[in-house]
């Protein structure tokens, strides 16, 4: 079937989003061995691809992508039109924002609809809330409704999210951890907070979830274990067993303490549980690794299943917390000011050698402090305070928000493409959503319409299939064959003449009629060229003459925003001159007609160095 994308609206379904794509060096170059080679030509060449994204073409495909976008939108609000003027400046705002982090044009519109449909509300959405929203997503990588719900769930906003989650990822950062792994299991477990009570909110969710994603555990286990003693008489039963079964851990043995620790501290009694499981490993010197005792493989065993851990999680936990604590006793500094967070995340990064020795691998930097590209495995027990703070910044993120966090985990390559494309996108979407190119879009569709819907083919009998099913006697005497060989005039006639006894309609006349509306609307709307036009300039300075340049030296189309000593009837000149789609050099040109005609026809007026009235 044939698909005409001019009339082709958006799919809420298929949710397409904005097309538009983004700057690419790689393509502008051709060839990025050219970028070391040909270093001149290649900036030629893209400078010329940089000069394209000032088209007039792309400044009304954004209009018109714009307007479609705010208008689907508003109809998975289910709000009125009136709405769309709000979405369209929204969704201009936040596109040069989400290219700058690496995302696509078509996320701005795509994260709006999908807060939209998690939470069911008519949501007034910011710049800044889409835009760290949608970066949180991005470095936690922690589905967009997911967040959306789960936080709300809690009773955090969405313009909190992030800031929640940006903890979230520096607690895993610290811990040695993967930022996913962790904010998979806080996301997950938010629910809990509205149960029982966290030291610190989310961040103390967090360090339980980076503990359980070091030792390589699922945290519904430790959830399980709460439950079961949230209450007395369920605390007082599995302190009794545990005594039962050789538990020396004072902490679990007490039910008042263990009741507290399960209302009031998931993260401490998670603690309380690894440092039992400890005490049932050892480090096979012979072998090079950890083992459950032989004597205490059934006994832990037992006390798994009494505390609800089932297919040896709770020897899998034994393993790892022994693994980790091996490593920390061999981290001795006294010498050195690290606190407990620093020794766990060198803990977490140490891998144990042959010789049973803790070791991490660290990056080598030279004198100046910069990174030469090599590295060296390095003891935790030898390890300077250099070395300390290196391995801290290749772990640690020294960003403020999820937004910088994104943008820093791009590549070299993509960061130049980013800072490219949100350049070109900032100016192309701001002028599209300007009242100047939307007010002029929507205003001229909306008065073709108009005129449309008032002319005979907008009227009932030209709309009614019934019309034309009733007045095709023109084709009676006629086989299918037949007509398919018919030319287009010939056909054009036979459905005129037919149209013509139903809907009183002329369709030989139609194209005429409607490029005659669309220069009535135009005519209307910008204003022409002529004589008594130009006589609205009377007041124009000779210093009109203004152009718009970038920081990479060359002349694009004028900024509207920036047209300094100009007249406000030459501003409005020039915004009629550039809607017609002219360009700057055609716009200079009429531009120093109007003046020479004015100082030509006027010669008294001419005063000193400019024009007077």
């Amino acid at each position: 079937m044939l698909r005409n994308p001019i009339n082709e609206e958006k799919d809420e379904k298929s949710q397409v989003g904005i097309s538009d794509e983004t700057f690419d060096i790689s393509t502008a170059s051709g060839d990025l061995v050219k970028i070391f080679k040909e270093p001149a030509t290649v900036l030629t060449k893209l400078l010329e691809k940089v000069k394209e994204q000032f088209s007039f073409q792309k400044y009304i495909n954004a209009t018109k992508s714009l307007n479609e976008e705010s208008y689907r939108l508003a109809r998975s609000l289910g709000v009125s039109s009136q709405r769309t003027r709000e979405l369209t400046v929204a969704v201009a705002d936040a596109i040069p924002e989400f290219v700058g982090i690496g995302l696509e044009v078509k996320d701005a519109g795509l994260t709006m609809s999908s807060l939209y449909e998690s939470l069911n509300t008519n949501l007034s959405l910011s710049k800044e809330t889409l835009v760290d929203f949608a970066a949180t997503a991005k470095v936690t990588g922690v589905e967009q409704k997911t967040l959306a719900t789960n936080f709300r769930d809690v009773g955090v906003s969405l313009s909190m999210v992030g800031e929640n989650m940006l903890q979230v990822t520096k607690i895993a950062q610290q811990a040695g951890v993967t930022v996913k792994a962790v904010s998979d299991a806080v996301v997950s477990n938010l629910d809990k907070m509205n149960i029982y009570n966290f030291d610190g909110g989310i961040k103390g969710l967090a360090k339980m979830a980076a503990q359980a994603s070091r030792l390589g555990i699922s945290m519904e286990g430790v959830f399980g274990f709460v439950d079961k003693v949230f209450n007395p008489e369920g605390a007082i039963n599995m302190a009794a067993a545990l005594q039962r079964l050789g538990v020396t851990t004072s902490d679990l043995l007490d039910p008042l303490r263990l009741m507290d620790l399960s209302q009031n501290d998931p993260t401490e009694l998670q603690n309380q549980i690894v440092s039992m499981t400890k005490e049932f490993v050892r480090f096979d010197t012979v072998n090079r690794r950890f083992e459950i005792l032989p004597g205490a493989k059934r006994r832990l065993n037992e006390i798994g299943a009494q505390m609800g851990y089932n297919n040896g999680e709770l020897q899998k936990m034994a393993i790892n917390a022994a693994n980790f604590d091996f490593k920390l006793k061999q981290i001795r500094m006294p010498s050195l000011a690290i606190n407990e967070e620093t020794k766990n995340l060198i803990a977490t990064m140490a891998q144990i050698n042959e010789r049973g020795i803790a070791e991490v691998r660290v990056a080598q930097v030279d004198s100046s402090g910069n990174f030469t590209g090599e590295y060296e495995n390095v003891a935790v027990q030898k390890l300077t305070e250099t070395q300390i703070k290196i391995l801290e910044r290749q772990q640690l993120s020294t960003e403020d928000t999820m937004s910088d966090i994104a943008k820093d985990q791009l590549d070299e390559l993509r960061k130049v493409n980013t800072n490219m494309s949100k350049f070109i996108m900032a100016q192309r979407y701001g002028i599209a959503s300007s009242n100047l190119f939307s007010g002029a879009y929507v205003n001229t569709l909306s008065s073709l319409n108009k005129t449309i819907k008032n002319s005979k083919i907008g009227q009932q009998p030209a709309q009614t299939s019934k019309t034309y099913r009733e007045n095709m006697i023109e084709f009676e005497d006629k086989s299918l064959m037949q007509i398919a060989n018919l030319g287009a005039d010939e056909l054009i006639k036979l459905v005129t003449s037919a149209a013509n006894k139903g809907a009183n309609i002329n369709l030989a006349k139609i194209g005429t009629d409607i490029v005659t509306s669309i220069k009535n609307v135009v005519s209307t709307k910008l204003g022409s060229i002529t004589e008594t036009y130009l006589e609205k300039f009377s007041e124009i300075k000779p210093t009109v003459v203004h152009s718009g340049v970038v920081d990479m030296n060359f002349t694009h189309t004028f900024d509207f925003n920036d047209l300094s000593n100009i007249s406000p009837q030459m501003k409005e000149l020039i915004k009629d001159l550039f809607i017609q789609g002219l360009t700057e050099t055609e716009i200079r040109n009429i531009i120093r007609v109007s003046i020479d005609k004015i100082k030509t026809e006027n010669p008294n007026i001419i005063g000193g160095g400019g024009m007077s009235t």
